[in-house]
């Protein structure tokens, strides 16, 4: 498994991971309507813009067979609220079921934070679902937890918890560490 950045043409491949990935991570969590309705172009459409748009300090990665598919992706970039002591975000992080606890997710985020710490940012912040499983990936790496928040999916409420890494060195160590 290789980690490399995102190009173009892979929009409908990492749509593809988005829809199915949400529908195994979030069964049982979020309405299951809503998730049977998720629809590959619609998100092959947001990635087609998200990765023409990408600048140096909004990188999206892919996680790629030795045979070349796509099997997860993350995408980082400035935090959006301006409300915590961060200044980068993890946006999106998702794995297909079935690559997950083999290192790809933590090689995915190490890659993004070392490329955000090169774009000159200092700490990061992801949003998770607090009802979310995989939710125990982010806890094992000690983030400070920031806040809780309601968000609205589909017409129903659900907590989002916000954590934050305050220093991205310590962050990248602690990843390479669970690499090794």
């Amino acid at each position: 498994m290789n980690i490399r950045t995102a190009k173009l043409e892979d929009a409908r491949a990492i749509a593809e991971v988005h829809v199915k990935s949400w529908q195994e991570a979030y069964q049982g969590i979020l309405d299951q309507r809503f998730l049977d309705n998720l629809k590959i172009e619609n998100r092959e459409q947001l990635w087609l813009e998200n990765l023409s748009s990408k600048s140096e300090t909004e990188p999206v990665f892919v996680a790629v067979t030795q045979e070349g598919g796509i099997i997860g992706f993350a995408s980082f970039g400035p935090e959006r609220t301006k409300k915590f002591c961060a200044d980068g975000e993890l946006y999106a992080i998702y794995l297909l079921g079935e690559y997950q606890g083999k290192q790809a997710g933590t090689k995915l985020f190490l890659t993004g934070v070392k490329e955000l710490f090169k774009a000159g940012f200092s700490s990061v912040l992801v949003w998770v679902l607090a009802n979310n499983k995989n939710r125990q990936f982010y806890e094992k790496l000690q983030p400070v937890k920031a806040a809780e928040e309601y968000i609205n999916i589909a017409g129903t409420h659900y907590v989002e918890i916000a954590y934050v890494w305050k220093d991205i060195k310590d962050l990248i160590i602690n990843l390479e560490k669970r690499i090794q």
